[in-house]
């Protein structure tokens, strides 16, 4: 069923355009010949010819969803996508567009990971053995049979951390299912890198073919995004497996952000929440980073119009609500442990870290190895850029003023993602609350790869015009040189970043126990004052806390261990005396104890801040086990009340106003005057 509007005299007092085309709703609405089809709450109304490449036979059903006619459908089937949008780009077969596309894209994918495909073994990234120690524990307690693991006991000389209340556990379940069904670590994380490579770049590609409408401008633009050098040197350098899985995220919101202002409907809404929850559980630092542009970026493309931001603003709301069982946790109980060490660390105080800054780091007395890496990053990216930039706004033509505002946002965030690395900044990172935690102001990077990689698909949309409007053919050829020498810039960079970590870890190393026992002292309780000297021992020394499973520090008496998992333990306690008994496991808030089935009070030792219990004397049966705290536990009802609200929300749709009529209020010049006149209104029936 559909819904219909009667044309009446409005028709017949503009003579001069046929009936079908007098009115038209912004954002790609188009009468049929004799009907008027209205999706629910248009408000917006301007008087116009057809959109090139958009057919007539458009309708909406009775959702409101958009769908198309008999020749709508042969002529997007007949069209590339960009050609069916009535984007200035070539309109390509559709079916050699696509195949160029799905090329382009793999070969990116391919590119973009041969050097882990050709080498047996992996690079020594500098967060290798962190990234090993902690995904081996995931699998160990995930196999346990913890659904969220939370605690993992291996690392830290096997007194525990609970890593995966900080760290976001999203993309450790896709390396973790990588490694189970691959049988083996090293070749799961490869498999997880292609995977993310490729989910990144296909990603980016539906952002920048929907912005430019340039499918095979966007997908070589895709490709230049996964191989910018500092994205490449995340995977071969850091091995950082969550901010590498941010890029999938990062084009996702833009992309939902813009449906969302221009067309809020229903997908667009919950695509929206989704993404923005779906990178708050991949890497808080990456979501902290681009919640910084995000804001600005919604403001500007809604004008601050409430009318325009409501639907952003309560898919966002949403989203909040969604990652709260992973972020408010996070937040709340980082108190307890000691994240101070994050700053302290060697490199880890964001002003020894400003690009152009090359001190020794302390403690260790050596320079940073990453910054003339960085740091040739930065300039490289930037100049990727504004290279792009220059060429989309010389060569785009006239009546494009929506494009030449894209390019100047993105130029604008591009610049200030590079402002945010160099000593010039200091104020807004003295100023903006948790901002220091960041620790490298290079991971601002992130930002400069997604805006330089937009501009490059938008200036690239314009070069591959077969049309070329307004523009002399020299123009094109400077602007194709300068894009090419840039890029041939960043892609040398690339690969020299690709291999400057040997790749030298084998299986077996990953197996050391210097790997599964990392040592991470920001995630070790504020009861354990010696974690400096902790870290510097096990990194610098090799030195390891030998200390029992389990045994008695005050009294005497025998303890049996029972049974050991990530977050359950059992012990046979025998004592004549009764004592204090001490656990190799570090306190944290939610361990939980049983003497013989009644609780039991748990308390960190001082200095060393492991669980300790009182036993009266005889033979006990004591339990341990990591529970949810109310927090965790409130945290977890947020998460499912807000799976109900974005469903609510999404199916509802209250930004919309009401269908019955649109508001003749909004209609500029002919379509309100005729309103007014007494002609009729197009009317639901």
């Amino acid at each position: 069923m559909e819904y219909t509007g009667v044309l009446g005299s409005a028709m017949t007092d503009a003579p001069q355009r046929p009936a079908s085309r007098l009115f038209a709703p912004k954002g790609g609405f188009r009468a049929t010949a004799g009907s008027c089809m209205i999706p629910f709450g248009l408000r917006d109304w301007d008087v116009a010819g057809p959109t090139p490449g958009r057919g007539l036979d458009r309708r909406f059903d009775r959702r409101g969803k958009r769908t198309l006619g008999r020749s709508a459908r042969r002529k997007r089937e007949a069209a590339g996508a960009g050609a069916q949008r009535g984007h200035p780009a070539a309109k390509e077969p559709g079916s050699r567009a696509s195949l160029a596309v799905i090329m382009i894209l793999a070969s990116s994918a391919l590119l973009a990971c041969w050097p882990l495909l050709a080498n047996g073994a992996l690079p020594m990234g500098s967060d290798l053995h962190t990234t090993a120690g902690y995904l081996q524990g995931f699998m160990k307690a995930f196999g346990e049979g913890d659904i969220l693991p939370r605690w993992v006991d291996r690392p830290n000389q096997s007194l525990g951390s609970p890593a995966f209340i900080m760290f976001p556990p999203l993309p450790w379940y896709l390396a973790a299912a990588a490694s189970w069904l691959s049988g083996s670590l090293v070749a799961g994380l490869k498999i997880y890198f292609v995977l993310v490579a490729a989910l990144a770049a296909l990603t980016f590609h539906l952002l920048a073919r929907e912005w430019t409408g340039a499918p095979v401008a966007s997908a070589i633009a895709a490709g230049l995004y996964l191989l910018l050098p500092y994205h490449v040197l995340d995977v071969y350098y850091r091995l950082a497996i969550s901010e590498t899985a941010a890029f999938v995220f990062f084009p996702l919101i833009l992309l939902f952000g813009r449906r969302c202002i221009q067309a809020p409907g229903r997908g667009a809404f919950a695509g929206l929440a989704l993404a923005c929850a779906g990178l708050a559980m991949t890497h808080l630092v990456s979501a902290f980073i681009f919640s910084l542009f995000l804001g600005p970026w919604l403001l500007l493309e809604t004008s601050a119009r409430w009318s325009r931001l409501a639907a952003p603003a309560l898919a966002l709301i949403c989203a909040a609500g969604l990652a709260a069982p992973i972020v408010l946790p996070a937040l709340v109980e980082k108190s307890h442990v000691n994240i101070s060490w994050l700053t302290e660390m060697p490199g880890g105080d964001y002003e020894a870290n400003f690009i152009f800054g090359d001190d020794p780091m302390p403690i260790v007395g050596i320079r940073n190895p990453v910054k003339p890496m960085v740091l040739a990053s930065a300039h490289s990216q930037l100049v990727m850029g504004a290279a792009a930039a220059i060429v989309a706004l010389v060569l785009l033509p006239g009546g494009t003023a929506k494009r030449r505002r894209d390019v100047i946002v993105l130029s604008a965030a591009c610049a200030a993602s590079y402002l945010m690395q160099v000593r010039i900044s200091g104020p807004v990172w003295r100023i903006v609350p948790e901002l220091a935690t960041i620790q490298f102001p290079f991971r601002f990077q992130t930002m400069t790869i997604l805006t330089a990689s937009l501009l490059s698909a938008l200036a690239m949309g314009v070069l591959l015009d077969r049309r070329g409007e307004g523009r002399p053919a020299s123009w094109r050829i400077a602007g194709g040189v300068l894009i090419t020498v840039a890029a041939t810039w960043n892609l040398y960079l690339a690969r020299e970043n690709a291999h400057i970590k040997p790749f030298r870890v084998a299986e077996e190393h990953l197996a050391l126990t210097f790997a599964v026992e990392c040592v991470e002292p920001a995630f070790t309780p504020v009861e354990f004052t010696g974690y400096r000297q902790f870290w510097e021992d096990a990194a610098l020394k090799r030195q390891r806390i030998e200390m029992a499973e389990a045994a008695f520090v005050e009294g005497k008496g025998r303890v049996i261990v029972e049974e050991w998992k990530s977050s359950a333990r059992a012990f046979r306690i025998e004592s004549d005396g009764g004592g204090t008994v001490m656990i190799r496991s570090f306190w944290f808030p939610g361990w939980e104890g049983l003497l013989d089935g009644a609780p039991l009070e748990l308390s960190p030792r001082p200095v060393l801040g492991t669980i300790t219990f009182g036993v009266p004397p005889g033979s006990h049966r004591v339990t341990l086990a990591f529970r949810p705290t109310p927090l965790r536990s409130a945290a977890a009802g947020i998460g499912l009340a807000s799976i109900l609200l974005t469903v609510a929300l999404a199916w509802k749709r209250p930004w919309l106003p009401s269908p019955a009529q649109p508001d003749p209020a909004g209609m500029p010049g002919e379509a309100r005057g005729a309103g007014e006149s007494g002609a009729p209104i197009p009317r639901l029936r």
